[in-house]
């Protein structure tokens, strides 16, 4: 009897650890970067209960994990799935430490069983305080805040970003902002200060390898623009943010395989190709690069 009572209650616990379930989704709000939790229930804590016969003696042991407030950098989240909800971490996008000038920078987090607390964001970066953002009272037991940082808006450098809880420092992590225009500035300066002066950068977006930049760039087999001014002097471009426009001269390139070389500068990785030897045409293009698609029109004819 003293067993089958002992059952019976195990069952009894099994029955309520079933019927608590945790909340998976988190609902937009639209207010300020505050992402709401619906449907949350009163008590979070996921119960772990279990029991034990050994020598007919029955133990039962009740455990509470809470979960951990989440604190992170990452590019954005997307309701990828159309279904009115953000789940996380599924829907968050490129979450990393490492980013670039031409990113966004979504500083997130995901807080649990804080409600009522004021909740307050500061960046810091190159010595000194950039900037601060109240999300004011944590409104439920489960919520999401995001800060976006648009493109462009952060520079090359290291930032800190602290969180705190009614004024008290809680959790920060460290990021890194590269500018890939500056350091093909000064990749393209090191080759000339190497004699190599007609040459192309390219870089590696996933698993395309696309045009960085450089004096020259292939627009067909055999084919290449010498980037110039409008005096015809020989310039250096870039495809920052993936765009640009310029003049060149259509030159003839006789090389039947690119001579590419992976170079490391500055950390990143590039791929560099020297333009040795080339056959003047003399004409004269417009030139427009975007998503990496080339157009060209006829501009002019060089004189001599």
């Amino acid at each position: 009897m003293e067993k089958d009572s002992a059952t019976l209650q195990l069952l009894a616990l099994l029955i309520i650890n079933l019927d608590l379930k945790m909340p998976r989704k988190i609902v937009k709000s639209g207010l300020v970067g505050l992402l709401s939790l619906a449907g949350c229930v009163t008590n979070p804590y996921s119960p772990y209960q279990y029991a034990n016969d050994l020598n007919n003696r029955q133990q039962i042991k009740q455990q509470t994990q809470q979960p951990q407030n989440m604190f992170i950098a990452c590019n954005s989240w997307s309701d990828s799935d159309g279904d009115g909800y953000v789940d996380y971490p599924d829907e968050i996008i490129g979450k990393k430490d490492n980013f670039f000038t031409n990113e966004y920078v979504t500083l997130a987090s995901r807080i649990f069983n804080e409600q009522g607390r004021l909740l307050d964001l500061k960046v810091y970066g190159a010595g000194r305080d950039l900037f601060e953002h109240s999300f004011g009272r944590i409104a439920n037991n489960d919520n999401f805040f995001f800060y976006r940082c648009k493109p462009g808006s952060l520079g090359d450098g290291f930032y800190r970003a602290n969180w705190f809880f009614d004024g008290r420092f809680i959790e920060g992590y460290t990021f890194s902002v590269t500018d890939k225009y500056k350091h093909i500035k000064n990749l393209s300066s090191y080759l000339q200060s190497q004699n190599i002066v007609n040459f192309v950068i390219y870089k590696k977006e996933g698993n395309k390898t696309e045009f960085a930049g450089g004096t020259m760039m292939p627009i067909g087999k055999g084919e290449y623009v010498k980037f110039i001014d409008n005096n015809d002097k020989p310039v250096f471009v870039s495809s920052y943010d993936r765009k640009f426009t310029s003049l060149g001269e259509l030159v003839k390139v006789s090389q039947d395989k690119p001579s590419v070389v992976r170079l490391e500068y500055d950390n990143i990785e590039f791929y560099v190709e020297e333009i040795p030897e080339y056959e003047q045409t003399h004409d004269v293009l417009h030139i427009n690069y975007a998503d990496g698609n080339i157009t060209t029109k006829p501009a002019r004819k060089i004189t001599e």
